[in-house]
């Protein structure tokens, strides 16, 4: 794999990020607090575990791995999001003075 390849896994954690924020905006009011953050740490979890056995089950096939690993990243991200903007509006939502 490249080092340019390398170098955009961490990019790729940022533009899911993006696309995540603006998916959770859509559905914040429609699905209950908890249930988002809990599939939020699910999700990462399954991002990243995919991104760490994926060299294991893919084995070296060039691009295809990059993709997956790519996907892995983003995938990441779009999970991420929930977790450091809208868990705030949880506590904010669901603390005592």
């Amino acid at each position: 794999m490249k080092k340019v390849h390398v170098g955009n896994f961490g990019s790729l954690v940022f533009l899911g990020a993006g696309v995540g924020s603006w998916i959770t905006a859509m559905f914040l009011g429609r699905i209950p607090y908890k249930l988002m953050l809990t599939g939020s740490f699910i999700g990462n979890a399954a991002g990243l575990f995919m991104f760490m056995f994926a060299p294991t089950i893919f084995g070296d096939r060039g691009d295809l791995i990059y993709y997956v690993l790519a996907f892995c990243r983003f995938f990441s991200g779009c999970n991420q999001i929930v977790m450091i903007i809208y868990m705030p509006l949880f506590v904010d939502t669901f603390s005592t003075s």
